[in-house]
């Protein structure tokens, strides 16, 4: 059972350049350019902090790779630099520790960072002790990446079955790896699509486990509500999550800013910015019915 959260934290900030997130009827309706326009304001006005809170969510995530290099070095000798070593595929230390960490690290800490960025949009005094308000529903959140990696993985196995089909149509022909790409060329951009659909679908997941405004509390309740949430505006919070690492790439490409001055503190916003937007429509609605 969710543990009741202090009032302190529900309480709007009287913060005058907050005013536009004070209430939810002052949240623009969602949209590509609203989504960006509350980031933006957001991002102005706690800018350090969001700097600060990327640089400890970047070195907390880095420090597989870390750990990794210390392993290779000191105790998993002769696999760091040849993972195809011989021919095989070889498993490094490295890779070892940043697929432990994708999976039982990086879900409550990325939980808790996008936390941040949603008390940031609701002018709740944000601090860097809630970058680890996902640690207080681990296994939930862990339940809910490995759900998530479940179903991200369809368009995966559609792929690859589609480049099997390929390849067995072109042996009779004498040359299967045109029939694969073939294949790649016809099956692969409708799975990356049917991809990006469904990591849109189910990107409110983690937030509706870390909000307290929320009465979700099981990973598939999560899953579940996010797709229900999101059906609406499926296809332009596809356009917004895709155009975050756009803009990072121009940042670094043509102003040579890396990506923890802009990118990540961007990131940290601008799903919780669209997450409170989506909500607040769908309550808005609801309550008018």
């Amino acid at each position: 059972m969710r543990r009741p959260t202090a009032m302190t934290e529900k309480t709007p900030s009287t913060d005058r350049f907050c005013d536009f997130a004070v209430s939810e009827q002052r949240l623009p309706p969602f949209s590509f350019q609203a989504a960006f326009s509350v980031a933006w304001r957001v991002l102005g006005q706690h800018y350090w902090l969001l700097v600060g809170a990327g640089i400890a969510y970047l070195g907390v995530g880095n420090l597989a790779d870390l750990f990794g290099v210390l392993l290779g070095r000191f105790v998993w000798e002769g696999y760091l630099i040849e993972p195809f070593e011989n021919g095989r595929l070889e498993v490094t230390s490295t890779s070892l520790l940043n697929l432990l960490s994708s999976l039982f690290l990086m879900p409550a800490l990325q939980a808790g960072f996008l936390y941040l960025g949603l008390l940031a949009v609701r002018c709740q005094a944000p601090g860097f002790s809630k970058l680890l308000r996902g640690f207080g529903s681990y296994w939930v959140l862990v339940r809910v990446n490995l759900l998530r990696l479940l179903i991200l993985a369809i368009p995966g196995v559609l792929l690859a079955a589609g480049l099997g089909v390929g390849y067995l149509i072109g042996s009779p022909a004498g040359d299967p790896s045109q029939g694969g790409t073939t294949a790649l060329f016809l099956v692969g951009p409708p799975a990356l699509i049917l991809w990006i659909y469904l990591y849109a679908r189910l990107s409110f997941a983690a937030l509706l486990i870390i909000d307290p405004l929320s009465h979700v509390s099981s990973a598939r309740a999560a899953l579940r509500a996010s797709a229900s949430v999101t059906r609406p505006v499926a296809w332009r919070l596809a356009a917004v999550l895709c155009a975050v690492p756009v803009l990072v790439l121009l940042s670094f490409a043509c102003f040579f800013l890396p990506a923890f001055l802009l990118g990540v503190p961007l990131s940290c916003v601008v799903l919780p910015a669209t997450y409170e937007m989506v909500r607040s429509q769908i309550r808005a609605a609801e309550a008018e019915a």
